[in-house]
């Protein structure tokens, strides 16, 4: 069973991040996903970028492919704290809003947090945006609790 183990170097937090994001599938969806994509990250913090154009399938938005992504960097933000990836967490109560949609020349930028609650028990947030017209713009927020078992 994981037990929290809050690491404050960069690398460890990178590969922290990955081992998540991997486990939750997203990289199938999303083969820009690297180290490279994590713009900054802190114990219980992750912002990422991610080529609009993935979300796009046939020309078309795939919103659900863009909740996982969303949520699962929403996840690797609180993974981040344990000494390993969680396969038995318990994580529900999902709630993603979209106000616009991404253009697919666009970068989405997901920010996440992840913040305690109680012992073992969390709540994960979202923002994703873009940057339109010098402005960000943001396209979708959510959040979600988890809980050790």
């Amino acid at each position: 069973m994981p037990t929290e183990s809050i690491a404050t170097d960069v690398t460890t937090l990178k590969i922290r991040a990955m081992a998540s994001l991997i486990n939750g599938g997203i990289q199938g969806s999303n083969p820009s996903i690297s180290p490279d994509s994590i713009v900054e990250i802190a114990p219980r913090m992750i912002t990422m970028k991610f080529p609009a154009s993935e979300f796009y399938y046939g020309g078309i938005l795939n919103r659900t492919n863009l909740n996982v992504v969303c949520q699962a960097v929403a996840r690797a933000s609180w993974e981040v704290t344990l000494d390993m990836v969680d396969d038995d967490a318990h994580h529900g109560l999902q709630n993603d809003i979209h106000f616009n949609s991404p253009r697919p020349e666009e970068e989405v930028v997901v920010t996440a947090r992840a913040r305690q609650l109680v012992p073992r028990a969390d709540e994960l947030g979202y923002e994703a945006v873009v940057k339109r017209d010098g402005a960000d713009l943001t396209i979708s927020v959510g959040y979600s609790y988890i809980h050790m078992g």
